[in-house]
């Protein structure tokens, strides 16, 4: 049976599931080779989600990001999923699940700065996966700082 424990889990539980669907419907419209973008690039807001997508930060190993986003965020579910279960092995999960959550902060970060001060241009569906990225970050901090497992 699933336990969550915290309002902090919960809400994590619902961006990742967020993250996962925004992911897997841009990495389907990345093979269309139609880059999905939240915001129109004739919006007022600067928002430049085909450039940003197509530059030469926008793969990994030839695998799309929104593709690896999709992937990585499936198996942050399962983690998170399986770490809040009466499971004999729950409590590695919910370490590996720790691991997963500040490495996908980091690089979160690292493609922010890539945005802002490398390409000067920003993709609006980027940003809200990075930002909720290190939102589920502070969650999990947050559920640490009250001493919830």
């Amino acid at each position: 049976m699933i336990t969550l424990k915290s309002k902090a889990r919960k809400i994590t539980f619902i961006v990742i599931i967020l993250l996962i669907m925004l992911t897997f419907f841009m990495s389907i419209s990345s093979k269309n080779n139609d880059k999905f973008c939240l915001i129109d690039k004739n919006s007022t807001l600067p928002s430049d989600c085909l450039n940003v997508q197509n530059s030469i930060y926008g793969n990994i190993f030839g695998i799309s990001l929104s593709l690896f986003g999709f992937i990585s965020f499936t198996l942050l579910f399962i983690m998170h999923l399986i770490s809040n279960t009466k499971h004999k092995h729950s409590k590695k999960f919910h370490n590996f699940f720790l691991i997963g959550v500040i490495l996908g902060s980091a690089i979160s970060i690292y493609f922010i700065y890539l945005q802002f001060f490398v390409l000067k241009m920003i993709c609006t569906n980027c940003l809200i996966v990075d930002f909720s990225m290190i939102l589920i970050l502070l969650l999990v901090i947050y559920d640490i700082s009250k001493g919830i497992r």
